[in-house]
């Protein structure tokens, strides 16, 4: 046997010398108010954080409230200002149309009645023209002249052209003037 082994096998059990101090362990007494100290010192920096976030949360509030209600009165007087815009321009486009609807009741009053959606020109005058159509045959009698020789021009449109003989008979029938003989 070695040196060593010897030594290993007859050592003594230490007990401790009188010097050193008795070994306090720490329990879990000591360790469980530790963290509980350490737990509320935590909880009251929380709270702490919380109430001076809630502070400056309602004065961010405020101040945007300051600031939202002079941005509020600009954009409520551009919104009056443009609400009333758009009204007159509702109002005036209404006008127009009615006034263009007046137009064409006058013009096509056949084709008007008939069709009161259509607002283009050119479908109302095809329109009045079949229904002016469709309206002569019905009646017989002639329209009511507009101008004072249109009657005349209607009558004289009935008759069958001159002949020769009928044109130079009635030169022959006028009267010559005094003096051209």
């Amino acid at each position: 046997m070695s040196d060593a082994e010897k030594d290993q096998d007859t050592t003594p059990e230490d007990t401790g010398s009188e010097t050193t101090p008795d070994e306090k362990g720490s329990g879990q007494d000591e360790a469980l108010a530790s963290a509980r100290k350490r737990q509320a010192g935590a909880e009251a920096a929380r709270q702490a954080a919380e109430a001076k976030a809630a502070d400056l949360q309602k004065r961010l509030e405020k101040f945007e409230a300051d600031n939202q209600t002079a941005a509020e009165k600009d954009l409520s007087e551009l919104a009056r200002m443009t609400t009333r815009a758009e009204a007159a321009e509702r109002r005036a486009a209404e006008a127009e149309e009615k006034a263009n609807a007046r137009i064409l009741d006058a013009r096509f009053p056949n084709a008007r009645k008939e069709l009161p959606e259509v607002t283009d020109e050119v479908r109302l005058a095809k329109f009045e023209a079949i229904l002016a159509d469709a309206g002569e045959v019905e009646d017989t009698e002639p329209p009511t002249p507009q101008r004072h020789n249109e009657s005349n021009a209607r009558k004289t449109e009935a008759k069958k052209p001159e002949s020769l003989k009928d044109m130079e008979a009635r030169v022959l029938a006028t009267a010559v003037p005094e003096g051209w003989s």
